[in-house]
């Protein structure tokens, strides 16, 4: 699935320096005890801009351009950092750093996340900076984002234009933009410790989310405190546990975490875990109906080939019983990006253009592929995130649904499926294949199901 370094950021992100609630106060008088008075470097060449005088405003703030990350080491000493373990249902994944920078013109904040996790017996690690420019007053005037997943790298960047508004460019993708009151998340715990409050409710920028834009809501009182991003596929909430002097000590999103440790503990070798294997779900019985228990999230989307009920506690699933009728040009399509690409883990979460150089990818490179050739064929597609049933598990996975006449039919390119085998797909969310919304899905869309059951029961099922 997508990568697993822009899940974790948020656990840490919420509350790297929440401080308790107090009168407001300069960043000076901050639990601050080195200072950085040096003026930050102007930007380099290759992320200055370079357009032609006639272009519009708005397409000039808009033009990609590739960015250096800033490093620690360009900055001079750091104000504050923080170190913390990143963890998978309780498991570490790898580390993380967050060092806050002050200069005579404004603040800079670094955070560098590292991940080692296993994928199918293959090990895959992940990195990514994140690197925020503001003013004295805590006002981002521009975020930079530099990501490795396995053997794919990108880069982006979202940068403030005349009239406030943050405009976006991510490698690979449309330019896009944002309103001008969106904080990048990891502002706000400065901000809240800044104003002394103990609130925040606002839009946030997501960098390690593709700069996905989404509704945020903190709230702490004492040395608890809870954090909600809100999305269409259904609230993130991450639990936050805070130390005596208001800094996050520990969080927790349910399955993605993180712990506040000394620096020196990062040095500290620790086994991979296997991640497919850990986000599972059993399937006992026989029959043609699935029944889900323990399902505390919204219900499935209503799509072509499966019908959903609700019961007290989880879902009651029914598939069609006959396999639907795919217009040949898609069954060729789904054949071809199976053809095209081999299966594999190393570079997770790979997008079209880098599947296609690497000659490989796993189910969301697949996905994204066939979304791709298929607008160039005018044939409408959209992703679907949910779990593919392989012998007694449920396991993770995502495929396409193409728009067809008057309904939407499933394939998997992954498999070359056309369509889809009936009962072999629980469908979870129907979406679009960018970056950020395929890292909210991720995060959103299997959450509350850690303790979900499934069964099969025997019942009627609809014919077409």
């Amino acid at each position: 699935m997508r990568r697993l370094l822009s899940v974790v950021l948020l656990s840490a992100a919420y509350a790297a320096a929440c401080t308790s609630a107090s009168p407001k106060r300069d960043l000076g008088d901050m639990d601050i005890d080195v200072l950085w008075e040096e003026t930050p470097p102007p930007l380099s060449a290759e992320i200055a801009p370079n357009v032609e005088p006639d272009t519009p405003r708005a397409d000039k703030a808009a033009v990609t351009r590739k960015a250096k990350p800033a490093t620690a080491a360009a900055e001079g000493p750091a104000l504050h950092t923080s170190t913390y373990y990143l963890t998978w249902q309780g498991k570490r994944i790898g580390e993380a750093r967050e060092r806050f920078h002050r200069s005579a013109s404004g603040v800079r904040i670094i955070r560098n996340e590292a991940i080692r996790v296993m994928r199918g017996g293959v090990p895959v690690e992940s990195e990514t900076e994140i690197v925020i420019f503001a003013d004295k007053d805590l006002h981002a005037t521009r975020v930079e984002l530099r990501a490795r997943a396995g053997a794919v790298v990108r880069t982006g960047h979202a940068l403030r234009a005349d009239d406030g508004r943050w405009i976006i460019a991510l490698e690979g993708e449309a330019v896009r933009e944002a309103p001008a009151s969106t904080v990048p998340l990891e502002l706000v715990p400065y901000l809240v410790g800044r104003q002394g409050t103990a609130d925040f409710h606002g839009r946030v920028l997501l960098a390690g989310y593709g700069f996905a834009v989404t509704d945020m809501k903190l709230a702490h009182e004492g040395r608890r405190g809870t954090a909600v991003l809100r999305t269409k596929w259904g609230d993130i909430e991450t639990s936050l546990q805070l130390g005596k002097n208001g800094t996050l000590m520990r969080a927790n999103t349910g399955s993605t975490g993180s712990v506040r440790v000394g620096a020196a503990r990062l040095k500290e070798r620790f086994a991979p875990p296997e991640l497919p294997g850990q986000s599972t779900i059993s399937v006992r019985g026989s029959g043609n109906i699935l029944v889900v228990e323990n399902a505390m999230r919204q219900p499935p989307p209503a799509i072509g080939g499966q019908s959903v009920s609700l019961r007290k506690n989880g879902w009651r699933i029914q598939f069609d019983g006959k396999p639907q009728t795919v217009d040949k040009r898609i069954a060729s399509l789904t054949r071809e990006v199976d053809t095209l690409l081999q299966d594999a883990h190393d570079a997770p979460g790979a997008g079209a253009g880098d599947a296609l150089k690497l000659g490989r990818g796993d189910c969301t490179a697949h996905a994204t592929l066939f979304v791709d050739l298929a607008a160039e064929q005018g044939i409408e597609a959209k992703l679907v995130t949910g779990f593919r049933l392989n012998g007694k598990k449920l396991f993770r996975h995502r495929w396409v649904a193409v728009h067809q006449g008057d309904s939407w039919i499933q394939v998997d390119p992954t498999f070359g499926e056309a369509p889809v085998v009936p009962g072999n797909h629980l469908a979870l969310a129907v979406h679009g294949d960018s970056t950020a919304q395929i890292a909210l899905v991720d995060e959103a869309v299997f959450r509350g199901l850690d303790k979900a059951q499934a069964r099969w029961i025997h019942g009627a099922v609809a014919s077409r």
